[in-house]
């Protein structure tokens, strides 16, 4: 069951709701937000997109601002890949609650009618109940995979359990933060941030077991700040990019309650990693006329440490 990126502004529809008398989760429940990575340049980047059409192909590169070198460096617009800000991506809600198959189910089939039930079907049925009230009531099994992560540098969702009787996760539950991934900048110019973790809910009047992995991980923050610059046909330009990293979402929180409970798996929820080092490129373009057949100019950049 999917149902990512079903987000619109701060009205989360992005939720998966189960009750049963006994849930039992063997494949995947998804709820994650989503985004595209194809990022398309906007209005500023004419220019370098002339220069260099490739780019448009390419990964995405990382903001490009007007150069401060020597000579006559042209200006150029500021070139900024960002998430779009008409989209949330955070995760979603999963919630899936065990209430139990209650015994007064036995009154009611006594009390049925002998044309609709005979005794024998009527035994054949209490029987069974009574299998499933002593051996699968009020459980929520999970050996598959739960997921309500963040996309980009939004925080994962919230994934709640409830049982009136066992909680088991032999597989994986995750509500982790998106991660920024490199060039995607914040609108000054900074490496973005991380989103931070989830919230994970397992409650149990009896037990709570986990011998996989409960995880609410914040994301990794971005490369740090960029910058880049082309030459004018036979100018030259230097450029130095100072490093801004994006800092790593914090840890989401997650809630066990139970009268007993026991863990051989992991229970992660670790703040994310901050952005790596700055990066700088410069090109150069030279084009030959009649008057000046071989143009020569070059480029440089340095990136400072991160």
């Amino acid at each position: 069951m999917d149902t990512s990126g079903k987000v619109a502004g701060t009205f989360d529809t992005n939720i998966i709701n189960i009750e049963g008398s006994a849930i039992n989760n063997q494949g995947i429940l998804r709820a994650n937000g989503t985004a595209s990575t194809d990022f398309k340049p906007d209005n500023g980047d004419a220019a370098v997109m002339s220069a260099n059409p490739n780019l448009a192909n390419n990964p995405v590169p990382g903001p490009i601002t007007a150069g401060s070198g020597t000579h006559d460096t042209a200006t150029m617009q500021n070139v900024l890949f960002a998430t779009p800000t008409s989209a949330d991506f955070r995760g979603g809600t999963i919630r899936l609650v065990a209430t139990g198959q209650t015994n007064p189910t036995t009154t009611v089939i006594n009390n049925a009618d002998s044309d609709m039930l005979s005794a024998t079907e009527k035994n054949n049925l209490n029987n069974r109940n009574a299998q499933i009230v002593s051996f699968n009531e009020a459980d929520v099994l999970n050996r598959g995979t739960i997921e309500a992560n963040g996309a980009f540098n939004k925080d994962g969702g919230t994934v709640l359990i409830a049982a009136v009787r066992n909680v088991s996760n032999s597989g994986a539950i995750r509500a982790n933060g998106g991660t920024s991934p490199d060039g995607v900048f914040d609108v000054n110019g900074n490496g973005a941030n991380g989103g931070s973790g989830g919230t994970i809910i397992l409650n149990a009047m009896n037990q709570v077991n986990n011998t996989n992995l409960i995880q609410a991980n914040g994301g990794a923050g971005s490369l740090a700040q960029s910058r880049s610059g082309s030459t004018g046909t036979g100018k030259s330009i230097n450029i130095v990019s100072t490093p801004i990293a994006g800092n790593g979402g914090q840890g989401g929180v997650i809630a066990l309650s139970y009268n007993t409970g026991s863990n051989t798996g992991s229970i992660q929820a670790n703040g994310g990693t901050g952005g790596g080092g700055s990066h700088a490129n410069a090109f150069d373009i030279e084009i030959g006329n009649a008057a000046n057949p071989n143009p020569v100019a070059s480029a440089s950049a340095t990136a400072n440490n991160g």
